[in-house]
């Protein structure tokens, strides 16, 4: 790779005077009772520039001693180097030469000592306990991305400074190791050495050399495992992949799901690409302590519980679609993210917007029958478009000036609205078309670095369409338009201006002239306009010869519509008419409207009244998360008397499909009314409806014949009543210490999110406490789960950043060393909707270190400058509209 490929303007990079082209790896005296091993690292690299230095990234190791040896034209010569003290802002450690390297290649061998980590990162240790001695066992893993390769190892730890890696790891001898690669061999020593910490032989094993690849790709799991094994379908260079899944001891059934979704997708992806899946094996591994869902290590996947294991018998129906869409997207990866990688991290969207894109299309491939796409018009679609509404969102390509600055953007920006675009993008070229150039630019650069402008070269190609023309601002700009749509006569006149959810819109904001497709729609299954494409700040067109209209044909385009009182009357009327997917993105642009101030909140309640006898789950779900947000914005206006009449319009908004559904599936009920019945059923139990608590406290009293499904209905809804006991809560915590599935600690810490009992509110507050502090029994890993569910809760949300504020340094020392959970804590902030907490929100982190989460912390304080208004604009229209006394 010349050093014409390696771009440093936007970012601090190492030198590029030396590029490594292999690491040979040595990993030994592993030590888990002091957490301490032992490396030996060889690295060849070519000069690329003179140099008298090399430049590598350093964290949490010791180096012991150096040796380098200098080639050119075969004559190798030792070069005499100082170690210079490390840089521990940076990461770095300089090897200065006694003398300047010109031209040929240089080897750096490297003995090191390090550290196992106990923060799921770098080399690091999870424990749990074995199902059949209930004793604590140890799993040793890595996880690298985005730059933690650096704590296990010295190495040029940049995306686009690749080479290939020979692991070899000595361990215990009853011990699995797995890899990237397969294992080449695999020996018991015989000088006598025994483990570090105890009398038991050891055995070295060592992996056959692995393809080009980043370093946050490389990957090492050592413990005691058992598998689940199949095969592709499909040959590949004459054989088929095998696939394993493996687990604990114990747990290896509740992988079967995950091990058939991943036989046929990477068949599916090797198909759609037409580019073969390039190594000879693929693993899925289980990690038991694991920061998010899962991480796409070349050749060996590694995953938390709840996005790979699936137990039909004990595990929440909801999950099923996780694992497969987890596991989809992580092999989508092993083509797009590993075998071509973006130049640097401030395209990560390269990675993760594909990945997530081309997820659920397998998904959809392998299940149509689930209808994803619509839940990713809601979940994906749509919470992308809210966090890209705050001023302080970020465009999806964005500038990433040091290691701290990474975390923060694997996030719904350049995930989520990265696979909007590219949704969007593929539909209006075609789909097949889009694959097309996405297999031109994978073949183009395979086993190198890639930037945005390679793939829109690529499907330039494959389109004949200028694609950087229609996308680059989509992807260098921040945010996105609303249109505001009025009739005229025979024609539509169509502005676009950006939106942004407060409302406030400068003209210094509104710059940005976005290509906007704008598929009118005349109902379900028809579309009229296709060819129609807004490029300017307003165009007139025609209308459509309809009696109603909606523009956006099934959410796809990446903008929000705001229709005259006229048209939207028009559309409210025939619903029936629109697709699943309309309608979720009617919905969403209505709350909008009203959060910001285009429409009174009372239209968005009459709004919503429209859909009382639909029956589709995902539109339900928009239903349910904007009356959610309702409630829990306005529940900050003090007055009772207006919580009260909201929480009773939500229980009449619920009440006939709770009716409808009950708790008992029907015979002959569709796989939807399925998805539909423990959704209701929560909104409805927690607002309060009676029928629907009372059902739920009966099956307490049996809890251990809850219906996997309804779990958190019954949880939610007993804990959400002002008169739930001590008892109660002792039982519900009596599931969480014992779960019976992998998704029960994840279903009951949301679950106890919605206590409103003044007994057992400081209790659950308390929980979440101790997990900040590093004292509790809720997992470090799962402490999100229980604090946004605390924060949603109007109780409970003052009590969390009381704590915060009291105990902030405690906190910090517990999460500074898992920068994405503190990231993700720091973002449930943004529930408070009063604007003396956002005053001292603001006031208490001016004088703190906010590397790693200033980005999180400013779209909190956006959002509840965002809530606050909302309330004072409206509180006197919702009032009168509720009849409030």
């Amino acid at each position: 790779m010349s050093t014409t490929d390696l771009d440093t303007s936007v970012h601090n990079a190492l030198p590029l005077n030396l590029q490594p082209t292999h690491y040979d790896l040595q990993i030994f005296d592993i030590d888990e009772t002091n957490d301490t091993f032992k490396g030996l690292v060889t690295i060849d690299l070519d000069v690329i520039q003179q140099t008298d230095r090399l430049v590598l990234n350093v964290r949490d190791i010791v180096i012991d001693n150096v040796q380098l040896k200098f080639n050119l034209t075969k004559t190798v010569t030792e070069v005499g180097c100082t170690i210079e003290p490390a840089d521990v802002v940076n990461e770095t450690v300089v090897l200065k030469f006694q003398e300047t390297v010109k031209s040929g290649s240089l080897k750096a061998v490297i003995n090191y000592s390090g550290v196992i980590q106990s923060n799921m990162t770098g080399f690091y240790k999870s424990t749990y306990k074995d199902l059949a001695s209930d004793e604590t066992k140890t799993m040793l893993s890595t996880q690298f991305e985005a730059t933690d390769a650096r704590r296990a190892f010295p190495c040029l730890d940049e995306p686009n400074r690749k080479a290939t890696f020979q692991l070899s790891i000595a361990t215990r001898a009853n011990y699995t190791v797995l890899s990237n690669m397969p294992v080449l061999y695999c020996r018991t020593l015989d000088d006598g050495k025994k483990f570090a910490t105890d009398s038991r032989e050891l055995k070295v094993v060592q992996f056959e050399k692995t393809v080009v690849m980043s370093t946050y790709l490389l990957v090492w799991a050592i413990g005691e495992f058992e598998c689940l094994e199949a095969f592709t379908d499909r040959s590949y260079n004459g054989s088929k992949v095998p696939i394993r899944v493996y687990t604990a001891i114990g747990n290896k059934e509740q992988g079967r799901f995950a091990l058939e979704t991943s036989t046929k997708v990477v068949d599916f992806f090797s198909k759609i690409f037409d580019i073969d899946y390039p190594l000879p094996k693929l693993d899925l591994l289980c990690v038991p302590n694991f920061t998010c869902n899962a991480m796409e290590n070349f050749g060996l996947l590694t995953f938390r519980a709840t996005a790979l294991l699936f137990d039909n018998e004990k595990s929440d129906p909801k999950y099923k679609t996780r694992v497969a869409y987890v596991v989809s997207h992580e092999i989508a990866h092993q083509w797009f993210g590993n075998l071509v990688t973006m130049n640097w991290w401030n395209e990560l969207w390269l990675n993760e917007g594909f990945a997530t894109w081309v997820g659920w299309l397998a998904v959809d491939e392998l299940y149509p029958e689930w209808n994803v796409f619509s839940t990713f018009v809601s979940e994906s679609y749509e919470s992308a478009k809210s966090l890209d509404s705050l001023r302080n969102s970020h465009p999806i390509e964005v500038a990433i000036n040091s290691a701290k600055d990474i975390d923060q953007v694997f996030d719904a920006i350049s995930y989520l609205k990265g696979a909007s675009v590219i949704r969007m993008l593929s539909q209006s070229v075609g789909i097949d078309v889009f694959l097309k150039g996405v297999s031109i630019y994978l073949k183009k650069h395979k086993f190198g670095n890639a930037k945005t402008v390679d793939l829109w070269s690529g499907i330039s190609e494959a389109s004949g369409i200028d694609i950087s023309k229609l996308m680059d601002n989509w992807i260098k700009k921040q945010g996105y338009p609303y249109l505001k749509v009025e009739s005229a006569g025979d024609n539509l006149t169509i502005t676009q201006t950006r939106f942004l959810a407060a409302g406030d819109v400068t003209p210094e904001d509104d710059k940005t002239i976005w290509w906007v497709p704008l598929n009118i729609s005349v109902g379900s299954g028809t579309s009229v306009a296709e060819n129609y494409a807004l490029t300017e700040k307003s165009a007139v067109i025609p209308r459509p010869d309809s009696p109603f209209f909606k523009l956006n044909k099934d959410s796809v385009g990446v903008y929000r519509v705001f229709y005259s009182a006229d048209l939207l009357k028009k559309i409210s009327k025939n619903l029936d008419h629109f697709s699943a997917e309309d309608k979720v993105g009617l919905l969403a642009d209505v709350n909008a409207a009203a959060i910001a101030g285009f429409l009174p909140t009372s239209k968005l309640l009459e709004f919503l009244l429209h859909f009382k006898s639909e029956t589709d789950y995902v539109v339900w779900s928009e239903i349910i998360k904007s009356v959610e947000h309702l409630n829990s914005v306005w529940s900050e206006t003090s007055d009772q008397r207006l919580s009260d009449s909201l929480t009773k319009f939500c229980r009449e908004l619920f009440a006939s499909q709770s009716e409808r559904l009950g708790f008992e599936p029907k015979g002959n009920e569709s796989y939807f009314d399925g998805q539909l019945r423990p959704l209701i059923l929560l909104a409805a139990g927690t607002s309060g409806l009676e029928p629907v608590v009372s059902r739920c406290l009966e099956l307490l009293e049996n809890s251990t014949a809850i219906p996997p499904s309804l779990k958190q209905v019954v949880y939610s809804t007993v804990l959400s009543q002002k008169n739930a006991t001590q008892e109660q809560f002792d039982l519900i915590l009596q599931d969480l210490y014992n779960p019976s599935s992998p998704d029960t600690v994840e279903t009951i810490l949301i679950s106890l999110g919605s206590v409103q009992n003044d007994l057992v509110i400081p209790q659950a507050v308390k929980l979440l406490e101790d997990c900040l502090t590093g004292h509790g029994r809720v997992a470090l890993m799962n402490v999100n789960f229980l604090a946004g569910s605390l924060a949603t809760n109007p109780k409970t949300r003052v009590l969390v950043w009381n704590f915060v504020k009291a105990h902030y340094d405690a906190i910090f020392e517990t999460m500074q060393t898992s920068v994405i959970l503190f990231d993700r804590f720091i973002k449930t902030l943004k529930e408070h909707a009063n604007i003396s907490i956002h005053n001292e929100i603001l006031e208490f982190f001016s004088n703190k270190n906010v590397d790693g989460f200033n980005r999180s912390l400013q779209q909190a304080l956006d959002q509840i400058k965002t809530n606050y208004a909302w309330i004072q604009r409206d509180k006197a229209n919702i009032t009168e509209y509720l009849n409030v006394e």
